[in-house]
This record gives structure tokens, C-alpha cells and sequence, in this order.
């Protein structure tokens, strides 16, 4: 019994921790991408709040383009 409890807490751990870790990554690749895409109007202020599932998304868009665009560019680059 104790050792189901021990697993269930070292899983809840680990489970949190992953979740913050991914969550702040993709926040603060889709606040610098939005960055660069706007030069530096958004976002800013209260948006940073207010929109912080649309940063994390635009970091998670920015995470899938750039694995597409290697894709393609290393396949465009095998077949020449």
C-alpha cells in the first residue's frame, strides 16, 4: 500500500513537472515568434495574461513549422 501511494505521488510529481516544463517552452517560443512576426508590438501588458493560451499555441504552431520545414528541406536535399 505504501508503495502504491509512493508511485502515485512520484507520478503526479513527474507529471507536473513535465506539464510546467512544456507549458513555459512553448509560452516563451510563441511569445519570441510573435515577437519577431510583430517587431515587438504584441504581445505585451495585460495581453501577456489575457492570451497566454494563443502565446503557448503560436509557440507550439512555431514548434510543428520549423519540424515541417526541416522535413522537407532535408528531403528536397536527398533527392538532388
Amino acid at each position: 500500500m505504501l508503495s502504491d501511494l509512493a508511485g502515485a505521488v512520484i507520478s503526479f510529481v513527474a507529471t507536473s513537472v513535465r506539464n510546467l516544463v512544456v507549458d513555459i517552452f512553448l509560452f516563451y517560443v510563441g511569445r519570441g515568434a510573435l515577437l519577431a512576426c510583430t517587431l515587438g508590438r504584441y504581445p505585451h501588458g495585460r495581453a501577456l495574461e489575457r492570451d497566454a493560451g494563443r502565446i503557448a499555441a503560436a509557440g507550439l504552431g512555431s514548434v510543428v513549422l520549423t519540424g515541417v520545414a526541416l522535413a522537407v528541406y532535408n528531403n528536397v536535399l536527398a533527392f538532388t
